[in-house]
């Protein structure tokens, strides 16, 4: 079996090395998640206007270049702190989407909207029963509902009154 240079560089990926001339700081652009793309590297060199100086490869083949220290931040800027950057915003975005879930009020109307639902359902299910004799039974499955944190959040609501927040749900059955 024949493999042209072509699959073969293919088959292994090459990495590219840009190394700080001042500090030995070294930046990495490779197909790892944990790295920059490889495919960045022309792109990023060609728009900040570096001036890298071309070091070859290394033992295990990987291009090396080397920057002065000023080329180097701009470069370490423009990848590690957009990367960064892009991070606090997807953290910052889940904090408020997670604010926004665990809000009390948006639990409760969800609490009431389930136990609606349900006793719409019992009663379509079993017409002519009075719901008042299982109403209190039915706010059992409202665990099922709500994710560990939110069922949490409704019980410090109710005072960890399990029974409390069990009336409330049985009464917005209707």
């Amino acid at each position: 079996m024949k493999i042209t240079r072509r699959q073969l560089r293919r088959i292994i990926r090459e990495a590219i090395d840009v190394i700080n001339q001042d500090s030995g700081e070294v930046l990495s652009f490779s197909d790892d998640p944990a790295d920059m793309p490889e495919k960045a590297w022309p792109d990023l060199a060609s728009r900040l206007r570096l001036n890298p100086t071309d070091m070859g490869r290394d033992a295990s083949g990987n291009q090396s270049y080397e920057l002065d220290h000023d080329e180097f931040m701009r470069l370490d800027n423009e990848t590690r702190g957009k990367q960064d950057s892009r991070a606090r915003k997807r953290k910052s975005a889940q904090m408020a989407a997670d604010r926004e879930r665990l809000n009390i009020d948006n639990l409760l109307q969800r609490l009431s909207d389930w136990a609606a639902d349900v006793g719409r359902d019992y009663m379509a299910d079993n017409p002519g029963v009075d719901m008042q004799d299982f109403a209190y039974d039915l706010a059992d499955a409202w665990e099922f509902e709500f994710a560990e944190d939110e069922k949490e959040e409704l019980l410090w609501h109710f005072d960890g009154d399990l029974n409390d927040l069990k009336i409330y749900a049985a009464e917005s059955m209707g």
